[in-house]
């Protein structure tokens, strides 16, 4: 009896670590905090802003003449250019525009003259379309100029002078350079024009080049 209850005790002991290895563990669940998305961000890029195109501008320039007389002797003149210009759209613009020139000539065995040109144009300008760093132009103006030569007392005749009025007009074109860090100044890089003029009475015309270089000064916007 003692042996068989010692028996019993004996497997009792042995069979018990088996039963707990066997007996599923339960695991408690782990609440976790939710998490929580960052914002999307948008990845369309706000639209770039409007560039502004100034309503007016003005510019001043030296000029270099070189005028054909009616003895096609070409006469070197130095001088002066000034613009104004509303403009009406991007591309189409009114322009009105000033100049004067002047020279000297000491011909051997003649009177020395002194001979100085003014003229007064208006029309169109046209720029190419938007707002650029390096604009280029070209233009078209009709108007009048005036010519006026002054020959000094010489071989015991007098001082003498001649004057005339007479219609013009000018072809052309240049290139402007915005400053850098400017929305207003401008570097009026070169112009080159082709005037026609009828001075002189009954001379069909001369031709003149003007080359001009200066500054320009936008504002207002449109």
């Amino acid at each position: 009896m003692k042996r068989t209850f010692g028996l019993l005790c004996f497997l009792a002991l042995a069979i018990s670590p088996a039963v707990a290895q066997e007996t599923p563990k339960t695991e408690t669940p782990s609440q976790e905090a939710p998490k929580q998305e960052a914002p999307k961000q948008s990845t369309a890029s706000a639209p770039a802003p409007k560039q502004s195109i100034p309503k007016y501008e003005i510019n001043a320039s030296y000029t270099y003449r070189r005028f054909t007389e009616e003895n096609s002797q070409v006469l070197n003149m130095n001088g002066w250019t000034a613009a104004g210009v509303y403009r009406w759209k991007t591309w189409l613009n009114a322009e009105v525009a000033f100049s004067g020139a002047y020279g000297r000539t000491y011909p051997i065995g003649a009177a020395s003259t002194h001979e100085s040109i003014y003229t007064a144009f208006a029309g169109p300008r046209f720029y190419w379309p938007g707002r650029h760093k390096v604009t280029p132009f070209a233009h078209f103006l009709l108007g009048d100029g005036y010519y006026r030569r002054v020959s000094s007392a010489y071989g015991g005749f007098g001082a003498s002078a001649y004057n005339d009025v007479e219609f013009a007009l000018d072809i052309g074109g240049g290139i402007d350079v915005t400053l850098r860090h400017s929305d207003h100044w401008a570097i009026h890089l070169i112009q080159v024009d082709a005037d026609q003029t009828r001075f002189i009475g009954g001379y069909s015309g001369q031709r003149n080049l003007r080359y001009s270089t200066g500054i320009t000064y936008r504002f207002g916007e449109r």
